[in-house]
């Protein structure tokens, strides 16, 4: 068997980390994958969203944690069959206690 990629997601700065934890929905069209991002200098956990589109992967959007200044956000992610349901998680906000968000995909 022979593996030929069909896409990739390559951090563009020093420490975003892109790929640590990575997700893909049953038809394999959609993909998450954590990141950091940099918002106003600071660091911020973040889960980009890919979709195939005609053979090329595009990301069609960045979730941020609505919970301030978390940079584990994107830990652990998780992607639903449909790939219309996020599930990302942040392990070390507020003292380990740790929380996770779900997002929805409409349209």
């Amino acid at each position: 068997q022979n593996w030929t990629r069909i896409g990739a997601l390559a951090g563009n700065k020093e420490n975003e980390e892109a790929g640590s934890h990575v997700s893909m929905s049953k038809t394999g069209s959609v993909v998450s994958c954590s990141k950091s991002t940099f918002l106003d200098g600071n660091v911020k956990g973040a889960v980009a969203v890919l979709e195939e589109n005609e053979a090329e992967w595009n990301v069609v959007d960045t979730i941020i944690s609505s919970h301030g200044n978390s940079t584990s956000f994107g830990a652990s992610v998780s992607l639903s069959q449909d790939g219309k349901t996020l599930l990302a998680g942040a392990p070390s906000y507020n003292s380990s206690a740790g929380f996770f968000e779900f997002f929805a995909r409409f349209g």
